[in-house]
């Protein structure tokens, strides 16, 4: 699916794609989100055409829909100059332990190509996510707090993902262990450790220069 045929949202905040079987509903709350429909599924995907801001009506809109109040962090750190794409499983409250797996397309980037998988995600607009790129060719872990991102981790794994094909992202939460791995790739398995247990809202990430696609976002909970 070329570019040209996405609907691109025209505004900040765009309405949580319909439910699709396996897949939660997810809407856009940073940067600049749209959908559209392939032949298997509801594809929701960032643009590379957002200017980087976020109105405060908009942050404080998205934390009303999201956690059902907007705090004084969660505006601070939606509204950064230095927030990321973000979107948010409106259906999962309090993932903890178990799988999240998102099939990603890389389509376009000014200096490379990226997607993730966000977890942790709390009422204050902190979280960690699992990152694939294509200048590392890496996964990695990271951590946005205070309005910015801090690097906790990279995988050893190296390796360069095809562009405009569907790769599937799994990253796997068990208390403070963490393991992404990227389907029938087996370069790219990694292992995180983190400093505590977290639990909060997951969804997507992606870099503010990039155009990425994802569809079948799933969520399972860990076996008992």
């Amino acid at each position: 699916m070329r570019l040209s045929r996405l609907f691109l949202a025209s505004v900040l905040v765009v309405p949580a794609l319909g439910a699709q079987p396996g897949t939660p509903r997810l809407q856009g709350i940073v940067g600049r989100w749209g959908s559209y429909a392939d032949a298997e599924a509801a594809v929701l995907t960032d643009g590379a055409r957002w200017d980087g801001k976020v109105s405060a009506d908009a942050a404080a809109s998205a934390g009303r829909a999201i956690f059902g109040d907007a705090s004084t962090a969660l505006l601070a750190n939606l509204t950064s100059p230095t927030a990321f794409p973000l979107a948010v499983d409106r259906e999962t409250r309090a993932f903890r332990d178990g799988t999240l797996r998102v099939e990603f397309k890389l389509i376009s980037g000014s200096d490379d190509r990226s997607g993730g998988i966000v977890f942790g995600l709390g009422a204050a607009g902190e979280y960690r996510y699992v990152r694939y790129n294509t200048k590392d060719g890496n996964l990695a872990l990271w951590a946005f707090k205070n309005g910015d991102r801090a690097s906790l981790a990279k995988g050893a794994g190296l390796k360069q993902l095809p562009l405009e094909t569907w790769h599937e992202l799994v990253v796997r939460v068990r208390g403070t262990q963490v393991d992404a791995s990227v389907t029938g790739h087996p370069e790219l398995d990694a292992r995180f450790t983190l400093d505590a247990p977290v639990e909060g809202r997951v969804g997507l990430w992606a870099k503010r220069d990039v155009v990425t696609a994802f569809r079948r976002f799933r969520v399972e909970a860990a076996s008992k």
